[in-house]
């Protein structure tokens, strides 16, 4: 009796063009999105609900820091430093410690609104 595995391959090229074909319409719906990288002074690798008070921001384009500085105070209803730094970075720092996912969120925001 002989039993060998014949795998089928038609279905797991179709599995396949799935697959890529999702990542292909995620790809596209990230376009829009402003790249932006966070970094904090003193987590590596922040996990959301870790709390820090500041951080670091690099945007695509220059900013006027004292317009984005107003808004991100709207967002977290306190008062927010930020102080521009060569090649687009500029550093935030909050008047209370916030959970980093809020962080992430406000800034995204703000940035989306004047990166359009």
């Amino acid at each position: 009796m002989n039993s060998h595995f014949t795998p089928d391959n038609y279905q797991r090229k179709d599995k396949r063009s799935i697959t890529s074909e999702k990542s292909e319409r995620s790809d596209d719906l990230l376009k829009n999105q402003p790249r932006v990288k966070i970094w904090t002074v003193t987590l590596f690798q922040p996990k959301p609900r870790d709390r820090i008070i500041h951080y670091l921001v690099s945007s695509e384009k220059v900013l006027d820091t004292k317009k984005v500085a107003e808004r991100m105070a709207e967002l977290y209803g306190m008062n927010v430093y930020l102080y521009g730094s060569l090649f687009n970075f500029f550093e935030v720092y909050l008047e209370t410690a916030v959970e980093f996912h809020v962080v992430e969120r406000v800034t995204l925001q703000v940035l989306s609104e004047f990166d359009a």
